[in-house]
């Protein structure tokens, strides 16, 4: 593999420690690592034949084993990380699920090369060889025959559904280059999947599934730790908000910041990521007028005491679904001085 500073060629294992004394390394290069060193050099190769750039330097950032040279290797990975890309690639908090797809399946042809005569992921994609498929995934997810378990059956069903996304794809890109019996060969694979896929490979997987789940142990905390654990969290607030408002500062900004997405999170028993992508023009629009008249005759003093003592925010939720978060006086609070303290703490104002 060569080094991008000075082109010179070296073993991929000591790369590395190439980087750490080269001569033409500039002092704001990235901190050498075995393998961030291979993800990042590679990234400064050429493009491959229909892959943009946003891929190709998510690409970069993953850890280079085994698993990497044969994504990158595979025209049909590639296009199937094109795809999510292209659907999901805004969204910076969706790259670890990309990544985590393209592993998925960048596993499955790795352990199919070694226990399948299968050698690419257009070979999965043609109806003779779906029983090597099988085979393959079984392999990959832990099968036993004695006892019709899967070790990991998750991964069962997820390679699955990638598999049919990649086939879909497969027939497109022969539709396009006229290939007749690619798109013959792709069909008849979705439907060999849709008669066989269920009876031996699903049924399995799921039922596995629910005897984990059922068989988990539910652990509730004690009052005691719930009461311990908010009293804390109410002190540090306290603190950092006194704090931010006599010495502004990043560190004490994101203090605050912490404490109470924590807080917000525990009353709401809400999902963590719903909760911290929480947009600044949400928290601006929450809403603060008195109650309708006739809504207001539905409900009883307590419930008209608490929607006067509770701020309410709709945020975005799973699906585009809207999702209500309440917000006690003291969060309130918090949030109005992050939001006042923004600029003045290095903060994106947006």
């Amino acid at each position: 593999m060569h080094c991008v500073k000075c082109k010179g060629l070296f073993s991929r294992k000591h790369l590395w420690r190439h980087v750490k004394r080269c001569l033409l390394r500039k002092s704001d290069s990235p901190k050498p690592g075995r393998t961030r060193v291979q993800g990042l050099f590679t990234y400064a190769t050429p493009l491959p034949k229909d892959v943009g750039t946003g891929l190709w330097k998510l690409l970069s950032e993953m850890n280079y084993d085994d698993v990497v040279p044969v994504i990158k290797g595979d025209r049909c990975i590639m296009q199937f990380g094109q795809h999510l890309y292209n659907r999901l690639g805004s969204d910076v908090s969706k790259h670890d699920y990309i990544r985590q797809k393209l592993r998925e399946v960048g596993r499955l042809l790795l352990k199919a090369m070694k226990v399948t005569p299968l050698r690419c992921m257009e070979d999965f994609i043609c109806p003779p060889n779906f029983l090597q498929v099988v085979h393959a995934v079984r392999s990959l997810a832990g099968y036993d025959d004695r006892t019709n378990t899967y070790k990991i059956p998750s991964l069962a069903l997820k390679v699955g559904h990638s598999l049919q996304k990649i086939s879909a794809m497969v027939e497109c890109q022969a539709l396009m280059e006229g290939s007749a019996l690619t798109v013959e060969r792709a069909r008849n694979f979705r439907k060999i999947y849709e008669a066989r896929w269920s009876e031996l490979i699903s049924t399995a997987a799921l039922k596995a599934l629910r005897e984990i789940k059922w068989n988990a142990q539910l652990l509730l905390p004690f009052t005691d730790d719930v009461k311990h654990l908010n009293l804390y969290l109410l002190d540090r607030q306290r603190e950092y908000i006194d704090e931010l408002s006599a010495h502004p500062s990043k560190k004490q900004w994101s203090m605050l910041a912490k404490v109470t997405l924590t807080q917000l999170i525990l009353f709401n028993r809400r999902r963590e990521g719903e909760v911290s992508k929480m947009r600044l023009s949400s928290f601006d629009l929450r809403h603060t007028a008195d109650l309708q008249g006739d809504v207001a005759q539905a409900l009883s003093e307590l419930e008209k005491a608490l929607c006067r003592h509770f701020s309410r925010i709709e945020i975005l939720g799973k699906r585009g679904r809207k999702v209500p978060v309440l917000l006690s006086p003291s969060m309130q609070k918090a949030m109005e001085l992050l939001t006042e303290k923004r600029t003045e703490c290095g903060v994106t104002p947006h």
